[in-house]
């Protein structure tokens, strides 16, 4: 449709106009940002969109409106937030085609069953630490660190524990009653495989911007190291589980009024499914925003509560 150019055009416009307006009215802007990252932003972006169309992880939308939000990101965050961003794309790629005909059966019940993501899916993914670093050039804060970490975090342990823990041999539990059984493959099922690698996702995130950051000369990972990549990782982690109660609660869901599958489709054996549970308009990309957002105001929650904010 309209928005897969609409998006990645609209993120071009906004960056414009906030480089435009902050070229007028701070005469610190060359301090603020570097170029020589701008730079390998680019490059880097550009290098993974292209590559993400030709082994088909991205669609050429989603690959657009990934490049644009990979040089926001990495080019206004710094290496930490590009080294957080970049790992959840590849990682979350990875994952996604490891033994992708063994998931096939829960694939084909997604709303979008196919691997490559498209530009909703990835604004979904980047929308919050793209206005992170907006923000953070105008007025800067460790707290916007804190908010794109806790994002990332969200949407990585989200990947696996999805990509993972489809893969689980045993019965999935229901994330809100956790000792009832759920069929394999429901919005909102849980399991033990996928609950270690959403922890397993969200502690990656938490490491990689660690280590990004020794190379940069001042970050919030410099202090109570340990204690805030805990926090990230559990942030993260909330976040997650929060997906699966969203997705077990307010998420649309449909079921085949021929065979009584219950999926996100619309249709299902070549007719038009009925409604099963949740609110019309929420589907899985809402759901998935929604989960991030817990994700990120937990981790403002923890690092306000324990004081780590420098």
């Amino acid at each position: 449709g309209l928005d897969n150019i609409s998006i990645p055009v609209v993120n071009a416009l906004i960056l414009y106009l906030m480089f435009k307006s902050l070229n007028e009215n701070y005469n610190s802007l060359e301090e603020r940002i570097s170029k020589t990252i701008i730079i390998i932003a680019l490059c880097l972006s550009f290098v993974i969109a292209v590559t993400s169309i030709l082994v088909k992880a991205l669609t050429w939308d989603g690959a657009l409106a990934g490049f644009f939000f990979g040089i926001a990101i990495f080019g206004l965050g710094g290496w930490s937030w590009g080294a957080m961003y970049f790992a959840f794309f590849l990682i979350g790629s990875l994952t996604t085609f490891f033994k992708k005909k063994e998931k096939r059966e829960v694939i084909n019940e997604f709303e979008k069953e196919s691997t490559a993501r498209d530009s909703l899916q990835a604004s979904v993914n980047s929308i919050i630490p793209v206005i992170a670093a907006l923000l953070n050039i105008l007025f800067p804060s460790n707290l916007f660190t804190v908010i794109t970490a806790g994002a990332l975090a969200t949407s990585l342990s989200d990947t696996l524990a999805t990509e993972i823990g489809s893969l689980s041999k045993k019965k999935p539990r229901k994330a809100i009653k956790p000792w009832k059984e759920a069929t394999k493959g429901d919005p909102g099922a849980v399991s033990v495989l996928g609950t270690l690698a959403s922890v397993l996702g969200s502690g990656i995130i938490a490491l990689i911007g660690w280590v990004a950051s020794l190379f940069e000369e001042t970050s919030l990972f410099h202090y109570n190291t340990l204690l805030l990549l805990l926090l990230i990782t559990l942030s993260g982690f909330i976040g997650a589980y929060f997906d699966s109660i969203f997705a077990e609660t307010i998420q649309c869901l449909n079921r085949c009024v021929i065979c009584g599958k219950i999926t996100e489709k619309t249709y299902h054996c070549e007719t038009k499914t009925e409604q099963f549970r949740g609110i019309k308009f929420i589907k899985n990309d809402l759901v998935n925003l929604l989960s991030i957002t817990v994700g990120s105001i937990f981790a403002i929650i923890f690092v306000f509560l324990f004081g780590l904010l420098y």
